[in-house]
């Protein structure tokens, strides 16, 4: 059973970045991660079960955390050059009220696809130019920006997993943020990208968004993902198209 392990960096110039690293259950010791990121101050575990988003929302109001750093492709390879590269991703985006999460991959705002992985079971070549605005982050490790987080995901009734990237991307859009793409954000995989299922990604953001976007359109790397209703002027606070 997967679980999400909060891991808390010190950082120079941020006073904390903080890691969640979604992985199958730790052997008994439990410090297989901090092994690996040895700079890590504190650990954490998360209740096998809880919804993502809510992780993320509590997470992302502790003191001082800016950044939240999300890993949930459980075959990402962890090594003690995780901490430098995301650092070095952060040194190249914007101030982090201007940017709602930033990504090794996605689907850019000209349908460009953008990827800073290799994975071994489907290789390519990373892209080196960035950073790029994305509509649609890949979910294998992306960074977010905690303020924007705790806004959108606190006290929200929707669980967010399979959809919580591309919510907080659209979101970000919505209230004047950018979602990017890092190409600094390299890593390698010992597998496969993650992939996401259309239908669970399209419930998750009906939900989420209920009317606000009706009769609007999002795509997404798995699919377009129409948003079901009639557009309603009292209703509908913005129209995405003329976000992003």
């Amino acid at each position: 059973m997967s679980r999400c392990h909060e891991l808390v960096l010190a950082c120079p110039g941020l006073e904390y970045v903080r890691f969640l690293i979604c992985r199958p259950a730790l052997s008994a010791n439990g410090d297989i991660e901090s092994a690996i990121l040895n700079d890590l101050v504190e650990c954490h575990r998360h209740p096998a079960g809880t919804p993502l988003s809510r992780i993320v929302a509590k997470v992302s109001a502790r003191p001082g955390c800016e950044v939240v750093v999300l890993i949930r492709n459980a075959n990402l390879v962890l090594d003690k050059d995780v901490p430098r590269r995301v650092l070095a991703a952060l040194d190249q985006l914007p101030p982090t009220g201007t940017w709602s999460i930033a990504a090794s991959g996605g689907l850019g705002l000209d349908e460009t696809r953008y990827l800073a992985l290799y994975a071994s079971k489907n290789p390519a070549i990373p892209s080196q130019t960035g950073p790029r605005p994305l509509l649609d982050p890949m979910p294998d490790m992306t960074l977010i920006a905690a303020t924007h987080a705790h806004k959108v995901l606190d006290g929200a009734s929707t669980k967010l997993d399979t959809a919580l990237e591309t919510v907080l991307a659209v979101e970000g859009y919505l209230h004047g943020r950018v979602s990017v793409f890092a190409p600094r954000l390299v890593a390698g995989i010992n597998g496969d990208l993650m992939g996401r299922d259309l239908n669970t990604l399209r419930r998750e953001i009906r939900a989420h968004f209920g009317l606000r976007l009706a009769g609007q359109s999002i795509p997404t790397l798995t699919g377009l993902i129409e948003l079901e209703g009639e557009q309603d002027q009292d209703k509908v606070r913005a129209n995405l198209a003329d976000c992003v």
